[in-house]
C-alpha cells in the first residue's frame, strides 16, 4: 500500500493558518478581557487575565509549531482504481476507506492563502458522510478530481 504523505509545504500553509487564527483569537481575547477589567466594576484580580493570556500564547504556540509537524507525520492518503484510503490523526488515529462505487461528489476548495502557496483541498462526499483531503498541490489535486470523477461517470 503506498500512502502518500503531506508536501512540506502543506504544513508551512497549516502553520500560516494557525498564525492567523491565533492572532485573531488573542486580539480578540485581549480586547474582551480589556474591556471587562476597564469598563466593568468587577473586582477580579489582573493576575487571572495574566494566566489566561499565558494559557493563549502557549497553546497558540502548540498550534503553530507541534501541531501542524505532527499532523503531517500521521496524514496520509492513497488513491486506487477502486478505493481511497485517508489515514488521519494525531491523538486518535484512524483510516478512512472510501470505495469508489460510493462516491457521489469530490469538489476542490482554493482559499486565498492556498493559492499562493499554490495548494487546493480537495472533498470526497458520499451518500452517509464528507471527506477532506489534505491540501495537494492544484495541478495535482484537479488531476486527481477529474480522475475520479470520471471512475464515477463509468459507474453511474
Amino acid at each position: 500500500m503506498n500512502i502518500q504523505k503531506v508536501d512540506d509545504k502543506v504544513i508551512k500553509f497549516w502553520q500560516v493558518k494557525a498564525l492567523i487564527d491565533s492572532v485573531i483569537t488573542i486580539l480578540v481575547f485581549s480586547v474582551i478581557l480589556g474591556a471587562v477589567y476597564f469598563f466593568t466594576d468587577t473586582t477580579i484580580p489582573i493576575w487571572i487575565f495574566i494566566i489566561a493570556l499565558i494559557i493563549l500564547l502557549i497553546s497558540s504556540l502548540f498550534s503553530i509549531f507541534l501541531f501542524p509537524i505532527l499532523k503531517g507525520k500521521y496524514f496520509g492518503y492513497s488513491f486506487y482504481e477502486d478505493r481511497i484510503i485517508i489515514k488521519k490523526g494525531v491523538w486518535f488515529r484512524k483510516q478512512e476507506t472510501i470505495p469508489m462505487i460510493r462516491i457521489q461528489n469530490i469538489e476542490s476548495n482554493i482559499g486565498p492563502i492556498a493559492k499562493k502557496f499554490n495548494l487546493t483541498s480537495l472533498r470526497v462526499t458520499t451518500a452517509s458522510k464528507s471527506h477532506k483531503l489534505p491540501e495537494l498541490n492544484t495541478h495535482e489535486a484537479l488531476e486527481l478530481q477529474n480522475w475520479v470523477q470520471q471512475i464515477i461517470q463509468k459507474t453511474i
